[in-house]
């Protein structure tokens, strides 16, 4: 009597760590496809704003000289990364 049911809860043990296995594969597999999305939308972003500080050195081109075009974009875009740094480091710092 008592045999059967510690083997009762053991089978119903094992059932339950079969389930949560598999529920956990299923939910590694759907945060490795987000991290690969996430890469990838990053990379895109990165190539993204590549191009856009270049057309806006080359329109920075049409008033200032090359050197003074290339300065001004560059000052842009650290200033534009400081704040998102900085953005980014409160968060984390109130998380």
């Amino acid at each position: 009597m008592v045999t059967d049911r510690i083997a009762g809860i053991i089978i119903s043990l094992m059932e339950l760590l079969e389930a949560e296995a598999a529920l956990l594969q299923e939910n590694v597999f759907r945060l490795a496809g987000a991290v690969v999305l996430l890469l990838v939308g990053g990379l895109m972003l990165i190539i993204a704003l590549g191009f856009l500080l270049g057309a806006v050195y080359f329109i920075l081109q049409i008033w200032l000289s090359p050197g003074l075009a290339a300065l001004a974009s560059s000052l842009a875009a650290l200033l534009i990364g400081g704040v998102c740094l900085w953005r980014a480091r409160r968060l984390v710092k109130n998380a």
